[in-house]
């Protein structure tokens, strides 16, 4: 539900908005799943990516994502028809000391993703500061768009162009053992490795988990937790206070 009636309904208006002064854009994911967000777009907005790159450490998810975004086969529907390229899919974390170039050339975007791909990273407003300095100056219209749970984001000497809130986010969650310990990783931001500790650490999780989740008729043998989400989106001028008088703060 927050992918349909969230995520993708906001960010296609966002594309549509870039597409109305170019024929084409470039986009830079920042940790996708398996998947790319940008893959579930409308068919008549991913027929206008041109160019596509994604940073990706996690080399279980880097190899199905780059698979996901290679011509389709007979009878298949490719992702990203129109790339003017391969996808760049990076496995390292992002960002890099290195200068992203592109065919010899500084490489820059019209759109930078941060799709729930956040969480445990430190110093989150260097992190857009510096994917700020990789938009295009060709419109002024080019941003960088994070999707995040609400109340989880401080990004202290920023200003966002808009702010949109989802307060009707819900996550279900097997009511597995294996399954539990891999939310409450994810929630936590980081795994705990193979230790009587790590043993205990991952029953306490649990137990929290089984006493905090909610239990519905809708969704048998699953956990609920209430998700609320935020959109927020910035503009190259984002990190410059005399030029956000129209912005609301967020931090």
């Amino acid at each position: 539900m927050a992918y349909r009636e969230f995520i993708i309904s906001k960010l296609s208006p966002l594309v549509e908005s870039l597409l109305q002064t170019r024929t084409s854009i470039s986009i830079l994911e920042v940790g996708p799943g398996p998947k790319s967000t940008i893959g579930r777009l409308p068919g008549h907005l991913r027929r206008r990516v041109s160019r596509y790159a994604g940073f990706k450490p996690n080399k279980l998810f880097a190899w199905p994502l780059r698979n996901s975004l290679l011509p389709a086969s007979e009878g298949g529907e490719q992702q990203l028809p129109c790339l003017e390229s391969e996808a760049d899919i990076r496995r390292v974390r992002f960002p890099v000391e290195d200068e992203m170039t592109f065919n010899g050339g500084p490489r820059m975007f019209d759109l930078i993703l941060f799709c729930h791909s956040m969480y445990g990273m430190a110093d989150k407003q260097d992190i857009i500061k510096h994917a700020l300095g990789l938009l295009r100056e060709e419109s002024g219209e080019e941003m960088v768009v994070v999707f995040h749970r609400d109340g989880n984001l401080s990004l202290d000497g920023l200003a966002c162009r808009q702010m949109v809130v989802f307060p009707m986010g819900i996550v279900h969650v097997r009511d597995d053992d294996e399954v539990l310990d891999a939310f409450a990783d994810f929630v936590a931001g980081s795994s705990v490795h193979d230790t009587v500790v790590a043993k205990e650490l991952r029953e306490s999780y649990r137990k929290t988990c089984r006493a905090l989740g909610g239990r519905s008729k809708e969704e048998p043998g699953h956990l609920s937790f209430s998700s609320p989400q935020i959109m927020v989106t910035f503009e190259k001028k984002s990190h410059e206070p005399l030029c956000v008088d129209s912005a609301s703060p967020i931090g």
